[in-house]
Order: C-alpha cells, then structure tokens, then sequence
C-alpha cells in the first residue's frame, strides 16, 4: 500500500521499549495507524517513532497529509465516525474506534495532535512495567517492534 501510495515510511527507534502485550493486537494498532498514515497521508512521507519515557512506551505515527480538524479529533474514535466524507476515502469508521479500544485494554492512552492541512499524529502510550506474565496467559513480553509492513514499505 505504501508503495502504491508513493510513501515512504522510516522507523526511529530513540530507546528500546519492552512491555507485556499481546503482540497482535499491538500489532493490529500499528498497523491500522500506519494504513490511516497512507491513506490520507497524501503520498507524503510517514514517520514511526519509538522510545521510552516515564515507564511508558510511546510510539508515534505521523504523516503530512490532510490533517484532521479541532472539531473531529475526540469523535473520530467513537464507534462509525469519520471525519472524512465516504466518497472520498473508503472505510467504515470502526478503525480508530477499535485502536483506541486494543490500547486502553493494555492499560494505556491513543491520542491525536493535528493540523487540517499539516498532518496527523497519533500517540500511543503503552505501560512498560506490567503484571506478573503468568497472571495474563495471552499476554507476551514484547521487545522493541518489528513492523508487518517492513516488506511491502518503503522502510527507512
């Protein structure tokens, strides 16, 4: 999709991060942001961040494409909301709805910084310091990030 696109994506990892997550759905939210990034992202560059900060990791996706107003960026993650018109871009509304939902069941927080015109960027915040791993059986210790798209991207 990114090629597709024209965008290329780079990975920054500025500190290991480590937690106990389950890695799929982790994955899942990656992904899911990462596809937003393409899709309205405007063939422009995508960038991930990865680092540590205060026991929490934080990943960071941002793309400069069409950004998303004041108004829409709480209510893009209820359920079947867009902030888009649907004859513009494909979807059902369910994507960011479902992020948020992957995340604040990991114990942690999906927020948006952005600018119509400017880009978007979504921050996750993951507890890296958890439970006892036996007392969540699906739950696997997890060490920096390895990105489903790293074949079929531009990675940097």
């Amino acid at each position: 999709d990114a090629n597709i696109a024209g965008c290329s994506i780079s990975i920054v990892e500025n500190s290991p991060i480590e937690g106990l997550w389950d890695r799929i759905r982790i994955e899942q939210v990656i992904t899911n942001l990462i596809s937003n990034a393409i899709k309205y992202g405007r063939g422009k560059p995508i960038e991930v961040k990865l680092g540590s900060q205060d026991h929490l990791a934080v990943i960071e996706v941002t793309d400069h494409g069409i950004g998303i107003s004041k108004d829409d960026q709480e209510r893009i993650f209820d359920r079947f909301e867009r902030a888009v018109s649907t004859r513009d871009f494909r979807g059902l509304g369910l994507g960011l709805f479902i992020t948020r939902e992957i995340v604040h069941a990991h114990g942690g927080k999906l927020e948006v910084k952005s600018q119509v015109h400017r880009g978007s960027t979504f921050v996750i915040s993951l507890p890296q310091v958890a439970q006892d791993e036996n007392s969540h059986p699906g739950l696997q210790r997890q060490q920096g990030y390895h990105s489903p798209l790293d074949k079929e991207a531009n990675v940097k």
